[in-house]
């Protein structure tokens, strides 16, 4: 039973953050810098590798349709370890 609850606290470390990360980077993210200082004039920048966007939210969309199903496939890995 403990090697599953370890299995599934790491696979979200191990495999979807880095996808996340390689997906959302600082590059990618600089363009929603101007809408997002608009709104919350408090912060500096947009959130880092795309937080809260889950695959389908506002950040995704500018996602080419092979960064968007790599990501949304990772997603998915941590989901079913979640369900």
């Amino acid at each position: 039973m403990s090697a599953i609850a370890l299995q599934c606290f790491l696979i979200p470390f191990i495999f979807t953050v880095r996808v996340r990360a390689a997906t959302f980077t600082k590059e990618y993210m600089q363009q929603f810098e101007a809408e997002h200082k608009a709104a919350f004039p408090e912060d500096e920048t947009a959130p880092p590798i795309g937080s809260p966007d889950m695959g389908n939210g506002y950040f995704s969309k500018q996602l080419t349709y092979a960064q968007w199903y790599h990501f949304n496939n990772a997603q998915r890995v941590h989901y079913n370890f979640l369900e």
